[in-house]
C-alpha cells in the first residue's frame, strides 16, 4: 500500500515534466501523498509529549515519549473518518527505526469501531533488539503485549494479544523505515519545485491582504484554483472574512499559506467564522496547507488550529496548549504542551507548472565546507587562528554582486557566539565557489575550548536574503576548538537581572547577578573574583564594581558575583547595554579573566529613560498568568496578575488603579476589568492588579492575545 502511493505520485510528476508546455490543464499534485497515509512523517527522530495523537506517526530515526503514558488513539475530539497506514500487511499507528527513552506509549486505538482495521492497529519497529516483551492485562481482547526498552520505556500494544504473539508482529520485514518510502528524496525535490512553480503564475491566485487597524483583510479570493497568502501578512492578526466573499477552502481551491525562509515561529491563523471545534468547521483543515519548503532549522508551532504543514527541511516543534488538525511532514518532529494532534488527510490538489529537473533547483543555493588553516583535522588551537569556509553556490546571476554573511555557532545546540565574517563577490558563472574567512583571537578560542563550532552562511542580493545554509549537525560545516590545558584556570560568565527574564534593569536600580563558571581551580584554595561593569560594546569603564571571595570544593563549578546598582547609576546609563568583566585572583595575582565586550551572555540592558516629564506620575506594567505556563491562560479560566511599576507618586496619598483587558493588537474592548486602591509608602514602587477570568470569558477569546490597559487616578 505504501509503495503504491509513492509510485503513483512519482509517475504523475513524470507526466508533468514531459508534457508539452502548451498543455491546457496543468498536472495536479498533493504534497502529502509522500506521507503514505501517516499523520506525521519525520525524516529523523520523533519525540512526543503533548496531550495525545489521534492518528499515526512514521519516524525514520528513533521514537520516544516524554510522558509516562502518551495516548495514541483513533478519535476523541477529532473525526474518525480516516484510515491508518498498512505496513507488511498490518495496520499500524507507529512505524520507527527504534523505540527509545524512559517514557511510555499507550497505543489503544480508542474511538475506532470494533472489528475495523483501525481498531487492530499496532506498531512496527526496525530494530527490536533493545525490547523485552511482557504480558499486561486489561486489553479489549484480554492480555496484550507490552514492550519494554533498555531504558525502562514501555510501549503498550493493546490490539496485539499476548497469546500466540511473535516478534514478527511488531518487527518490520524491511531493514529501514526509508525502504517503505521509496524514491522519497526525488519526490520531495519534485514537490518543492512544483510548489515554487505555482507562485506568481496564473496557476494560483496570489491574495492581497490589507492590514487595517491591526486586522488582516484578504481580498479577491477565488473558487477555481488555490488561493495563496503569505504568512507574514497575517501573522499575529485576526483574519477578517468580510471581504472574502464567503470563501471556504476546497479540494479545487485550497488555501496555501506560504512561509518565508527565515521563519522560526508559526502562531495562530484565525479566520473569523472558521471554528476548529468538533462538529463545526474542523474539516476545513483538509484543504489548508502551510508551505515551509524554503524553511530550514527549528520552527516552533504554537496556536495553529487547522492546516497541514509541509516542512521537509525544518525541525518542527509543536509546543502548544491549542489542539491542531492536519498532517505533518518534517525533518524532525517534537511535541509538548496540552494540545492534541488530530489527523486530517490533506485533500487539496495543487497545480504543477514546469518544475524542471528536481536535481537542479532554479532558486539560488549554497552549501559549505569548513577548514582550519594549518590543521588537517579541523582543530583550532587555543592561540586562535584562521577558519576558512568554502561556499559552493548554484543558480546565481553572473555579473551581479552578492554578499555572504557567516557566523559561528556552537554545535549541535546552535547557540550564537557573536563571531562573524563577511564576503562580497561577483560570480563569473551561475555555479561556483568562494571563501569566507574567520579570524579568531586566543580569547575567543579559549572561550569555546573543547567545543565544536559550526558555520552558518547567509547569501544576500541587494540586502535581501536569497539562500542560507544553517545546519548545526552538518559535519562538513563543523570544526573543533582544542581542549584547554587542564593546568590553566578558566572562567566564563552569564549575567541576569533580578526580576527580569529579558535582562533589563529598571531605572530605579536593582540587583545584577553574574554567574561565573570556573574550571581547573585548586579545590580547598581561596580565590578572589573582581567584577566590573563596562559599556557594551565600547568597553568604556563605569566604575561600578563587585567582589566575591570563595573556596571551591572541586576544580570545576560555579559561583555568583552580585552587583547592586542605585537609581542614580541606572539612570546614568539609561538605554545602554552594560557588560560584565570578571577577573580571578589567587594570592593577589591575576590567574585568568573573562573580558569580552561583545559577549551577549555577559550583557544586560538598562531601561530607557522615563518618557514622562520629571515629577509627573508614571506607570508601566508587566503581566503574568498564575499557572506557571508562559503567560498562556487555560480555557478553564484563571488568575491574571498585572504588576504595575509606578514613579513620582505622592507618598501617603490614596490612588486608584483601574485595569481592563483588550484584544491585541487591535485594542478591541473585552469588558473584563479589575481595580486596586493603594497608598504608596514612597514615590516609586510596585503594586499588583488581579483579574479573575471565568471559563466562559477564556473560551470567548480562545487562541487570541489579550493586553492589559491600566489607568491611575487621584481623587477621581
Amino acid at each position: 500500500m505504501a509503495a503504491a502511493g509513492v509510485t503513483a505520485l512519482a509517475a504523475g510528476m513524470a507526466v508533468a515534466v514531459g508534457a508539452p508546455v502548451a498543455q491546457a490543464e496543468p498536472t495536479t499534485f498533493n504534497p502529502f501523498d509522500a506521507n503514505n497515509g501517516f499523520s506525521i512523517v519525520s525524516q529523523g527522530d520523533v519525540s512526543l509529549g503533548n496531550a495525545e495523537l489521534e492518528g499515526s506517526v512514521a519516524a525514520f530515526g528513533t521514537i520516544e515519549s516524554t510522558k509516562d503514558n502518551y495516548a495514541i488513539v483513533h478519535e476523541v475530539a477529532g473525526t474518525p473518518d480516516y484510515t491508518v497506514p498498512t505496513i507488511d500487511g498490518e495496520p499500524v499507528r507507529i512505524l520507527a527505526n527504534e523505540f527509545v527513552g524512559t517514557g511510555g506509549f499507550d497505543l489503544s486505538n480508542a474511538g475506532a469501531e470494533s472489528g475495523t482495521r483501525e481498531a487492530e492497529a499496532v506498531a512496527k519497529l526496525v530494530d527490536t533488539d533493545n525490547l523485552t516483551p511482557g504480558s499486561r492485562g486489561g486489553g479489549a481482547q484480554g492480555d496484550f503485549v507490552r514492550l519494554t526498552n533498555d531504558s525502562g520505556g514501555v510501549l503498550d500494544l493493546k490490539a496485539l494479544p499476548w497469546a500466540g504473539y511473535s516478534a514478527s508482529d511488531y518487527t518490520t520485514e524491511l531493514n529501514s523505515v526509508a525502504e517503505y518510502f521509496p524514491d522519497l528524496g526525488e519526490q520531495v525535490a519534485q514537490t518543492n519545485k512544483c510548489l515554487a512553480s505555482m507562485y506568481g503564475s496564473d496557476l494560483v491566485n496570489m491574495v492581497e491582504v490589507k492590514n487595517e487597524g491591526g486586522m488582516a483583510y484578504p481580498e479577491g479570493l477565488v473558487t477555481d484554483r488555490p488561493n495563496v497568502i503569505d504568512y507574514e501578512d497575517v501573522a499575529g492578526l485576526t483574519i477578517k472574512s468580510d471581504r472574502m466573499g464567503g470563501y471556504e477552502p476546497t479540494a479545487q481551491a485550497p488555501l496555501v499559506i506560504r512561509v518565508a525562509p527565515d521563519t522560526t515561529e508559526i502562531g495562530a491563523i484565525n479566520v473569523e467564522g472558521w471554528s476548529p471545534g468538533k462538529g463545526e468547521d474542523q474539516e476545513l483543515a483538509r484543504f489548508i496547507m502551510l508551505d515551509l519548503s524554503q524553511v530550514t532549522g527549528d520552527v516552533t508551532i504554537d496556536g495553529l488550529t487547522m492546516g497541514a504543514i509541509w516542512a521537509p527541511n525544518a525541525n518542527l516543534h509543536y509546543n502548544s496548549g491549542i489542539t491542531t488538525n492536519g498532517q505533518w511532514f518534517s525533518k524532525e518532529f517534537t511535541s509538548n504542551g496540552g494540545g492534541e494532534l488530530h489527523h486530517h488527510t490533506f485533500q487539496g490538489r495543487l497545480p504543477c507548472g514546469d518544475p524542471g529537473d528536481p536535481g537542479e533547483p532554479a532558486d539560488p543555493w549554497i552549501g559549505t565546507s569548513v577548514a582550519v588553516d594549518g590543521s588537517d583535522d579541523k582543530v583550532l588551537p587555543l592561540t586562535g587562528g584562521t577558519v576558512v569556509d568554502t561556499v559552493s553556490y548554484k543558480n546565481l546571476e553572473t555579473g551581479t554582486e552578492y554578499q555572504l554573511e557567516g557566523e559561528l555557532r556552537v554545535a549541535p545546540s546552535g547557540d550564537a557566539t557573536g563571531i562573524t565574517a563577511e564576503k562580497t563577490f561577483t560570480p563569473d558563472s551561475a555555479d561556483g565557489v568562494t571563501q569566507v574567512t574567520f579570524e579568531l583571537t586566543a580569547e575567543q578560542a579559549q572561550q569555546y575550548a573543547g567545543q565544536d563550532l559550526v558555520v552558518y552562511e547567509y547569501l544576500y542580493l541587494d540586502g535581501k536574503l536569497v539562500a542560507k545554509h544553517v545546519d548545526p549537525n552538518d559535519e562538513a560545516q563543523t570544526f573543533t576548538v582544542a581542549e584547554a590545558d587542564p593546568a590553566d584556570p578558566w572562567i566564563g560568565t552569564s549575567v541576569a537581572v533580578d526580576g527580569s527574564d529579558e535582562k533589563v534593569l529598571p531605572l530605579t536600580g536593582g540587583t545584577v547577578v553574574d554567574t561565573v563558571s570556573y574550571k581547573n581551580l585548586e579545590a580547598g584554595t581561596e580565590y578572589q573574583l573582581e567584577g566590573e561593569l563596562r559599556v557594551a560594546p565600547s568597553g568604556e569603564a563605569t566604575g561600578i564594581t563587585a567582589e566575591k571571595t570563595f573556596t571551591p570544593d572541586s576544580t570545576d563549578g560555579t559561583t555568583e558575583v552580585t552587583f547592586e546598582l542605585t537609581a542614580e547609576q541606572a539612570q546614568q546609563y539609561a538605554g545602554q547595554d552594560l557588560v560584565v568583566y570578571e577577573y580571578l585572583y589567587l594570592d593577589g595575582e591575576k590567574v585568568t579573566e573573562h573580558t569580552d565586550p561583545t559577549d551577549e551572555a555577559q550583557t544586560f540592558t538598562v531601561d530607557d529613560e522615563d518618557p514622562a516629564v520629571p515629577g509627573d506620575p508614571w506607570i508601566g506594567t508587566t503581566v503574568r498568568v498564575d499557572c506557571g505556563c508562559d503567560k498562556v491562560l487555560p480555557l478553564t479560566g484563571g488568575t491574571v496578575i498585572d504588576t504595575v511599576r509606578y514613579q513620582n507618586l505622592e507618598a501617603g496619598k490614596t490612588y486608584e488603579l483601574k485595569g481592563e483587558l483588550r484584544v491585541a493588537p487591535s485594542g478591541e474592548a473585552t469588558g473584563i476589568t479589575a481595580e486596586k486602591t493603594f497608598t504608596p509608602d514612597s514615590a516609586d514602587g510596585t503594586t499588583e492588579v488581579t483579574f479573575e477570568l471565568t471559563a466562559e470569558q477564556a473560551q470567548q477569546y480562545a487562541g487570541q492575545d489579550l493586553v492589559v490597559y491600566e489607568y491611575l487616578y487621584l481623587d477621581g
